[in-house]
């Protein structure tokens, strides 16, 4: 085409357009807000045109796609959200592509479910949700089945097809909730994930399992936070993972809660801890930190378990019927202590006061186990009846006990430890490395093995250690290996 005629044809397109009408303006903001006093009738993009429920600003961002927020101001409860979704206040379903933050746009803001006899939201299929500096709380739900009941405060769960997602950043606070079954959070379903990374899971209460959280058959990760403050009637005042879940746990804290079994955490599903801190948890039953049940597995590669209670067994971890792998890591400065505590062949009241395993299994190869305390036997470790502990590495050292066993007690019919490296502080440590105990076994108690007294004693001396209950430190490495069974 020439110039000439290229300028022309430039002309008249400028000239038919010049008429033409306006292009709809595209709306670019990625934020919604949300106010009681709002309306729904708003376009909801400022703070003072603002949407009045939450479902109305779910609705437009799921539409939108795409990273949204959605800026709630002050607090939405019952009374401002209208009917609710059966069982809860708020729900995100399906939100499709959609990656929503919820987050709160002053000190004030709160999804609540007080006095309504609701949990607070559920989150349920193909739904992404994050949570930043806003309270979950009020939520109470007295349904029996995980499925419908579970989670007072959150319930994350699959739908046929799809598994929902939730993440708790930094200043979301999920709260005074209370339910049958997880009291703060439960998430549920194959695809389902729950990950804690700066927020805070507290003061909630279950009347069963999972006083905090509660996951079956989903993932759960702890990157960050607290679980603190939380209690359970029966299991798991923190956390319980129930068969099918997984818990990773990389940091935060697990701290200050109580339960009759597992005051901190209840594994009867997997978990790998790597690093964060479980503390200052109860149980006046089993397991004032960990709890580890029939089939459960848990692997501590890092981080500590530290300053628990159990008032029968396990200051710092009970198991039973289950695995414990301990690569690295700290159980330190954990307490059984029993009032009813008593001598005898087998006397739980107050035993393992860093470890305690029946008919279950203990793996040792690195970390260390330390001023831990038992008022029965077993300061260090107690493998009871049907257990097996086998020590490839790490350190027992500066535990006690009353009865025996400051640093190991091997107790009860069956009971089996194997000791191929790392060491057991004996007589000649130094004050604060020695295990010890008013009565057997400074170190290790065999002495009341029962059946198989006579043949581990013997056993024992011939690999070259000093005494069945008092052990030479220096002795005490690959060469003086034992296998008591």
């Amino acid at each position: 085409m020439k110039k000439v005629e290229l300028a022309v044809f430039v002309m008249i397109a400028v000239l038919v357009c010049f008429g033409c009408k306006t292009a709809p303006e595209v709306i670019t903001t990625d934020t919604y807000y949300v106010s009681a006093s709002g309306n729904d009738a708003n376009n909801g993009l400022t703070a003072k045109t603002p949407f009045k429920t939450l479902k109305k600003a779910l609705d437009t961002a799921k539409g939108e796609g795409a990273y949204k927020i959605i800026t709630v101001l002050g607090v939405l409860n019952a009374a401002s959200e209208g009917v609710g979704e059966g069982s809860s206040v708020f729900a995100a379903r399906t939100t499709g592509v959609a990656v929503i933050t919820i987050k709160g746009g002053d000190a004030a803001a709160a999804l609540s479910a007080l006095d309504a006899g609701k949990r607070v939201i559920e989150i349920v299929g193909n739904a992404y949700i994050r949570l930043e500096n806003i309270e979950v709380s009020g939520g109470a739900i007295t349904d029996p089945d995980i499925a419908k009941g579970g989670g007072g405060g959150i319930l994350v769960a699959a739908s046929t097809t799809n598994g929902a997602t939730l993440i708790a950043g930094k200043g979301a606070v999920i709260k005074s909730n209370r339910a049958q079954v997880g009291g703060g959070v439960v998430v549920i379903g194959t695809g389902s994930s729950f990950t804690l990374d700066g927020g805070e899971v507290r003061e909630n209460s279950s009347a069963t399992d999972g006083g905090g959280i509660l996951a079956a058959g989903s993932t759960l990760t702890i990157t960050a936070g607290t679980v603190d403050s939380n209690t359970a009637a029966v299991q798991g005042g923190g956390v319980s993972v129930y068969t099918g879940a997984a818990l990773t746990f990389v940091g935060g804290e697990i701290t200050g809660n109580q339960a009759e079994d597992g005051g901190g955490l209840h594994i009867i599903g997997n978990a790998v801890m790597q690093g964060g801190s479980i503390s200052r948890n109860s149980s006046p039953s089993n397991g004032g930190g960990v709890s580890v049940k029939t089939g459960g597995n848990f692997t501590l590669t890092g981080g500590d378990i530290r300053d628990n209670t159990a008032l029968t067994a396990g200051g710092g971890v009970s198991v039973f019927e289950g695995t414990f792998v301990m690569q690295n890591g700290l159980i330190a400065n954990n307490t059984a202590i029993s009032a009813t505590a008593s001598e005898g062949a087998f006397k739980e009241n107050g035993t393992g006061g860093g470890v305690f395993v029946i008919q279950g299994s203990f793996e040792l190869s690195g970390g260390a186990i330390t001023g831990n305390t038992a008022n029965n036997s077993g300061g260090g470790v107690n493998a009871n009846q049907g257990s097996t502990f086998t020590m490839s590495g790490g350190e027992i050292g500066g535990n006690s006990a009353v009865f025996g066993g400051g640093g190991v007690a091997v107790l009860g019919a069956n009971a089996r430890f194997k000791k191929t490296g790392g060491i057991i502080y004996g007589f000649d440590a130094p004050a604060e490395q020695r295990n010890t105990t008013t009565q057997d076994g400074n170190s290790v108690d065999v002495s009341r093995n029962s059946d198989l007294r006579q043949a581990v004693i013997t056993d024992i001396k011939r690999r070259k250690n000093t005494a069945a209950t008092d052990l030479d430190s220096t002795k005490n490495g690959a060469d003086g290996g034992w296998d008591i069974r």
